[in-house]
């Protein structure tokens, strides 16, 4: 069940991703959807990171052990995250807004599926 939620939070950033590149595309210019393209996929990067790092410390023996892995790893990740945006942002390689569309790709898949299993649940209320 939490593995078919999860796919399907990565199906829907996919699409949202590429729709969005492709909309952005024809409605500006190539640097602003090769933003939004990046960011997208640092996002849907970082969330595919995110959920093996918790699988794994939840896996392991020792839940002190798991709790400390997932903490420092976490660090890890959103250090070299803020490192790599700033960078984007300061050496203006991309433009803020459309970096900042597509990192939301990931919390608009997990909206999306949220209200995917509202309405599924309350089909079988009404049933």
């Amino acid at each position: 069940s939490n593995d078919i939620f999860l796919s399907g939070i990565k199906k829907i950033c996919i699409f949202l991703s590429l729709t969005g590149a492709i909309l952005l595309y024809f409605l500006s210019d190539f640097s602003f959807s090769c933003g939004f393209i990046i960011g997208a996929f640092i996002a849907i990067f970082n969330f595919e990171l995110l959920k093996r790092i918790v699988i794994k410390g939840c896996s392991l023996d020792n839940p002190g052990e798991g709790t400390k892995l997932v903490i420092i790893r976490y660090y890890i990740r959103i250090s070299i995250t803020g490192f790599l945006l700033f960078v984007l942002i300061s050496q203006n390689i991309v433009h803020p807004l459309s970096l900042l569309l597509g990192l939301s790709t990931v919390m608009t898949g997990i909206c999306g599926m949220a209200f995917y299993y509202f309405l599924k649940i309350m089909h079988k209320e009404t049933v």
